[in-house]
């Protein structure tokens, strides 16, 4: 499962994703489509927390993503 499924399957919505990591909803859209190649990680930290994971299981899924 990827990070994008973990957060809906929690019941966010993009829209409710971005205003918690405070980016806009296409920044989030693009982030978790692999579209950004090298987000901060401040904004994968927040993202991490929402999903209830560890900062590192995020960073792995992103190097993965641009790996391939």
């Amino acid at each position: 499962m990827n990070l994008q499924e973990i957060l809906m399957r929690k019941g966010f919505t993009q829209a409710e994703i971005a205003r918690e990591v405070g980016v806009s909803e296409s920044k989030i859209s693009r982030l978790l489509t692999g579209k950004i190649k090298n987000p901060p990680i401040a904004i994968l930290s927040k993202i991490a927390s929402l999903a209830g994971c560890e900062i590192g299981d995020v960073l792995k899924e992103f190097c993965n993503r641009n790996a391939e």
